[in-house]
């Protein structure tokens, strides 16, 4: 059976074809090359970190990667879902999304399920993203560890999500009121005013 866009390009005019499957080859190109660099770099934290290290600490790392690769990334990005054009708040975090095309979901865990991987197809699937990795960082080799996902084509639904704005994650204001927690007489407020701000967050419309 003939997938779909195949139809739509074969019922083009013969000067156009050429130019949409070059565009189509080059697109998927440009995003297996930056999982690749991706990858990269998820190879360098785990040969400093090894394998056992919790979550958190790998994706701060992966994020400095990223930032040394020149890689556009967000880390702990909040996302909303969104259910028959009604808004049902925020949904779930990406670990990490790249260049807003590549999301990668971070895990430490002793055997990766199929659960882990539809997650991240689900993912994928809400949020129209082409291709997302899931990197456990618990192996020996971190090659044993790299599963990568294709939400090809994209699908359409009831259901979908929506990436919100870029801001200050969780995760870093987690980081912040710990490091302020350091500070004499510090502690209490920075940790008030970061349950407040995630509360907030967490009610915030689009």
């Amino acid at each position: 059976m003939l997938d779909p866009e195949t139809v739509r390009i074969t019922r083009l005019p013969a000067e156009h074809q050429l130019c949409t499957l070059s565009s189509m080859l080059t697109e998927r190109t440009a995003i297996d090359f930056l999982s690749y660099r991706t990858i990269g770099c998820a190879l360098k934290v785990h040969k400093a970190l090894g394998p056992g290290v919790l979550e958190l600490p790998n994706m701060l790392a992966l994020g400095q990667e990223l930032s040394a690769e020149g890689i556009d990334h967000r880390l702990d990005v909040p996302v909303t879902v969104v259910y028959g054009g009604r808004p049902l708040g925020c949904g779930y975090r990406l670990d990490v999304l790249i260049e807003d095309t590549i999301i990668v979901e971070v895990k430490s865990v002793k055997q990766v399920t199929d659960v882990h991987k539809k997650q991240l197809l689900s993912y994928l699937k809400l949020t129209r993203r082409p291709l997302g990795l899931l990197i456990n960082f618990n192996v020996a080799l971190l090659q044993q560890g790299v599963s990568r996902l294709i939400n090809d084509p994209p699908g359409e639904g009831p259901a979908r999500a929506i990436i919100r704005p870029v801001r200050e994650s969780i995760v870093m204001r987690r980081a912040a009121a710990v490091t302020s927690r350091n500070r004499p007489g510090s502690a209490e407020p920075a940790e008030q005013e970061y349950h407040q701000r995630e509360e907030r967050e967490q009610k915030e419309p689009l």
